[in-house]
């Protein structure tokens, strides 16, 4: 089961596609073509959640 990023609440999350940084913010902001990506995984990076689409 694949969870999508507007599934991620309440954090600081920088999405990054194809190796390119292309959002930086709070889960909750984020555009809703972000929210809709589905993801590849997810690392902690201090109290910032790295996620790869």
């Amino acid at each position: 089961m694949y969870l999508k990023v507007s599934d991620i609440r309440l954090l600081n999350i920088k999405v990054i596609k194809e190796g390119n940084e292309i959002y930086s913010g709070k889960s909750e902001e984020a555009p809703e073509e972000i929210k809709n990506l589905q993801y590849k995984s997810i690392i902690f990076e201090g109290v910032d959640i790295i996620i790869e689409v």
